[in-house]
């Protein structure tokens, strides 16, 4: 008769708790939409800031601006936000298209720290100098309220493997920090100008010597120590087999 008894009271407490997680669930179910958004709003996605920088015909491109906007403008807010930021990259391009050439600066948190991110490179006056002097074109945000790249391999290259994509931003994150740190060893901040022409020049005393570190520092700094971590095995390159 115990027995029976410990089984009985056993079954009411199964009951018990299946009732109870019934109630959870139509509880989460029936959630007012104003809930529904806060997690929606809550959830980490990449955003962008796009940098579209003015690109003459005929020129070639001036890469001293992208120094300018990574170290003067976007540093300052990424240094004030690095902890709300899992991942965080820069993008540099200039292809003769319909974008042409723009700097990008990419970043994973979630809605609010975008929205903070998104208004205080907005009120940045070297941003609106740079504007005004049409060294800049524009500069593109995205929709905060309309964002689906939630998951951090999305905006890796999707001819990767998926376990590349979603390890990458990592790697590229450490690469885009070790750039910014070269920026700000190599500025003298004590002479700093504070007009977008000066400062142009000082960015692009700075550009060189960094082109300089990655042409004859490059092959043993970078390659040669990442071919390392891959244990040497040859990279396939133009069909050909590449150790570094």
């Amino acid at each position: 008769m115990p027995m029976r008894d410990n089984c009985h009271r056993g079954l009411l407490q199964a009951r018990c708790i299946l009732g109870l997680m019934m109630v959870m669930a139509l509880a989460q179910g029936c959630a007012t939409p104003a809930a529904r958004d806060a997690d929606q709003a809550a959830k980490a996605s990449w955003w962008h800031v796009r940098y579209r920088v003015a690109w003459p015909a005929e020129t070639t491109p001036d890469w001293r601006v992208d120094l300018l906007l990574a170290d003067a403008v976007i540093r300052p807010v990424l240094d004030a936000h690095r902890d709300q930021i899992r991942y965080w990259r820069f993008h540099r391009r200039a292809h003769e298209d319909e974008v042409g050439r723009q700097f990008s600066f990419l970043f994973y948190a979630e809605r609010d720290t975008a929205a903070a991110i998104y208004q205080a490179l907005s009120a940045d006056r070297l941003t609106a100098q740079l504007l005004e002097q049409q060294v800049l074109e524009a500069v593109l945000t995205d929709d905060l309220d309309h964002n689906l790249l939630h998951h951090v391999q999305d905006t890796s290259d999707k001819s990767w493997p998926v376990t590349l994509q979603t390890a990458w931003p990592a790697y590229i994150m450490g690469v885009s920090d070790l750039w910014l740190q070269l920026i700000d060893q190599l500025l003298i901040r004590d002479t700093m100008a504070t007009d977008a022409d000066s400062l142009l020049r000082q960015y692009g005393n700075a550009n060189v010597l960094i082109t300089t570190i990655w042409q004859y520092g490059g092959p043993h700094a970078f390659l040669h120590h990442l071919n390392a971590i891959f244990g040497y095995e040859p990279l396939r390159v133009h069909d050909q087999d590449m150790r570094f």
